[in-house]
């Protein structure tokens, strides 16, 4: 509940125009993977099978999930594994994650966030049903939209997790088959 917590970070992050953003935050995330303990702390107790509350793992996942502006390659492919740890225990966070980042004006940071979801469902989902229907409601409702990015890898993403819920009657059978 700090007001200057990863939920106040990312209402400030996400109103900053992408170009700015970049010129700003992105830049500063470059070598933080190599000068900053306390993100390794909180990579370490992600990678540690974390069980805490969801609040907390929300606000982790959300300060994970900025961090994929970076144009450090590194960071960003050790953020997604992260992320898929974290997510995998917490598919709940998983949807809190699509729903906060659904209209973020970043195509690159909505990728990543939909290979870790589905990382993670693929992990954890047959141990929690509940969250992974609620994760392919919310990636259903992006495509409806269109907020879903026309990447190939953001789409493949998004059409593998529907296709695992689907497999195990989780999502509607016609949901993202073309």
């Amino acid at each position: 509940q700090h007001p200057a917590s990863a939920r106040w970070l990312h209402d400030r992050l996400r109103n900053i125009p992408m170009p700015d953003r970049d010129a700003t935050w992105s830049v500063v995330t470059f070598d933080v993977l190599d000068d900053s303990d306390t993100l390794q702390r909180v990579f370490d107790w992600a990678e540690s099978d974390p069980a805490i509350a969801d609040d907390a793992t929300e606000v982790v996942a959300l300060l994970l999930t900025w961090l994929l502006t970076s144009s450090n390659r590194p960071l960003r492919d050790h953020v997604t594994k992260v992320l898929v740890e974290v997510l995998r225990t917490g598919l709940d966070t998983a949807t809190f994650l699509l729903e906060r980042f659904a209209d973020v004006d970043d195509d690159y940071v909505r990728e990543r966030l939909l290979t870790a979801v589905y990382g993670a469902v693929m992990r954890g989902g047959d141990s929690d049903h509940s969250g992974v229907r609620a994760v392919a409601e919310e990636i259903i409702r992006w495509h409806d939209t269109g907020r879903l990015p026309i990447n190939v890898l953001a789409r493949d993403s998004a059409r593998g997790t529907i296709a695992w819920a689907r497999a195990r009657g989780l999502a509607n059978p016609d949901a993202l088959t073309a």
